[in-house]
């Protein structure tokens, strides 16, 4: 994503199709490509945003709650997380940016839900937010999707309390068509980046693993059935070997496929190839091969051919095929029982995980050769294609593509800070826990004494509050399709689930605003009754 990032800034999209190319959304590199232009070090830009988003939500709460103190709390509610000090915030990657644009979104969206009913220009301002941040979030992580199921939500929301207010016919349908508007400016930004992809390498996708041959034979090569039966093995090694025998063209890389396979620590014991690992395995086995050689249109006619055999092997029942759900080829081969294993994994360790801070100071850590300090590790791939260990802050301080070490004399202060606040944290867990959901279930209460009682009511905004819970639970399924498999991981990893927490922070944040709603009410009450 580096290197892509660095091959935008010189005007060349993406650069030469290789391997690497196309194995992401482009979004992440557009950012990143931005922060160089800007000449912002990444750190300081990553802090930047998220600081941005939270005097955002800020911003929007401001007409929820009218004290002072309270918005504060708010405020440091959301900006404080530990998260953001772990692996979350500490490496380059597309999914560090998952707890920014969730502050982002749903911040827009609660602005649009506090504003609908006011003038269709006070809404023009969430809408463009809107808009450029859920297409953003598709375009940097696809499974960034249950931002996209909030929106969608939340839009359904809001123009259910406009067609329940007063205003006029025509100014409910304008606006109800404006709340379209993100999702349009989604789909062209898909199409537009699919259309950009097609100038530069003759393919009309965003990935290579998104509606082009390759998915196909991944999605092929899941479903071969073989005698290993280990659900974190998407493609067991016999299913290789069957597949190798039943496809020529696929037969070509195997000397190159087997030699990716030495000595890597993606494979178990017993030599199988762990989780999604198998796809990337493909990739470089067949750019050692050559398919990879700079015509997007040749490697993809290749991978057809494959598909074609695999396909064609598959119906004359040469080759075993198995029932399989398969939702994506980064995802598992899913039958029925593991579904509701997924749901019940999800919540019992991922949800819980997140609620309960239980892994919120994990960091991964590297020793400095020089200097023989810590410091947050995060890893890069250089033009060699060699993995670097490399602090954030090098993605402009040496350029996109230059690596540097040095002394940072705030990391070790740092890492106390880190721990000083994930404790907190813990400690404070199970408590706020308990008063989040208490309001919360008290809160709909109140909303429907005050709806039997034809008294203005807040319903909507409790159930946006449950579309926080909702998002945050199918980001951590989406995450248990792949983690749930692997007994050791004990739970979804800290850096898949950042925006998870953010999601909960928000949600903690309107009850600390719907708490002091409600006690103002029964004082309000308590006093005219006496």
């Amino acid at each position: 994503m580096v290197n892509l990032a660095a091959s935008i800034r010189n005007g060349s999209w993406l650069g030469v199709y290789d391997r690497h190319v196309l194995e992401k959304p482009p979004g992440y590199s557009l950012l990143l490509a931005l922060f160089d232009y800007l000449r912002l070090p990444y750190s300081f830009a990553y802090g930047v945003l998220y600081i941005v988003a939270s005097l955002i939500f800020l911003f929007v709460i401001r007409k929820l709650v009218t004290s002072r103190w309270i918005r504060y709390i708010v405020f440091c509610i959301v900006l404080f997380s530990p998260v953001l000090f772990s692996e979350v915030g500490g490496r380059i990657y597309n999914v560090s940016v998952g707890p920014a644009l969730t502050l982002l979104i749903v911040s827009s969206y609660i602005a649009l839900y506090v504003e609908c009913n006011n003038g269709i220009k006070s809404l023009i301002p969430w809408i463009l937010s809107s808009s450029v941040f859920v297409s953003l979030a598709y375009l940097i992580r696809q499974d960034f999707v249950f931002l996209d199921l909030f929106a969608v939500g939340a839009t359904i929301v809001i123009i259910v309390k406009l067609f329940t207010c007063k205003d006029r016919y025509g100014s409910r349908v304008k606006k109800s068509l404006c709340l379209a508007i993100p999702f349009v400016v989604l789909f062209l930004s898909v199409q537009l980046v699919c259309s950009i992809n097609k100038k530069y390498y003759g393919l009309y996708t965003i990935t290579d693993f998104t509606d082009t041959a390759f998915e196909d034979v991944c999605t092929d090569l899941m479903l071969i059935d073989s005698e290993v039966d280990d659900s974190s093995v998407y493609v067991t090694r016999e299913a290789f070997d069957m597949a190798f025998d039943s496809s020529p063209t696929l037969n070509e890389i195997k000397p190159f496929f087997e030699d990716e396979l030495n000595g890597v620590e993606s494979l178990y014991d017993n030599g199988e190839i762990g989780r999604e690992y198998y796809a990337w395995y493909i990739r470089w086995a067949a750019s050692k091969a050559g398919i990879y050689n700079g015509d997007a249109v040749k490697t993809d006619a290749f991978f057809r051919q494959i598909d074609t055999e695999l396909k064609t092997a598959f119906d004359n029942g040469s080759l075993p095929k198995r029932e399989r759900i398969i939702i994506s080829s980064m995802s598992p081969p899913l039958s029925g029982d593991e579904i509701g294993e997924i749901i019940h994994y999800s919540l019992s360790k991922g949800v819980w995980q997140v609620l309960t801070y239980s892994r919120s100071g994990e960091i991964p850590y590297v020793v400095d050769n020089t200097g023989g300090a810590v410091y947050p590790f995060i890893k890069v791939i250089n033009q060699d294609g060699v993995s670097l260990p490399q602090l954030r802050d090098d993605i402009t301080d040496r350029g996109l593509n230059g690596t540097a070490y040095y002394t940072h004399p705030y990391v070790e202060d740092r890492l106390v800070y880190i721990e000083f606040v994930s404790r907190a944290y813990r400690l404070l867990a199970i408590p706020v826990l308990v008063l989040a959901i208490t309001v919360f279930f008290v809160d709909l209460g109140a909303c429907i004494i005050r709806i039997r009682n034809k008294e203005k009511h807040t319903l909507g905004l409790w159930i946006l509050q449950l579309g926080l819970l909702l998002a945050l639970w199918v980001n951590n399924i989406i995450v248990a399709m792949n983690f749930y498999l692997i007994e050791e991981v004990g739970g979804n990893p800290i850096f898949y689930t950042g925006a998870s927490y953010t999601l909960w922070h928000i949600f903690c944040a309107i009850a600390v605003i719907r708490a002091a709603d409600l006690i103002g009410a029964f004082i309000t009450r308590k006093k005219s009754l006496n």
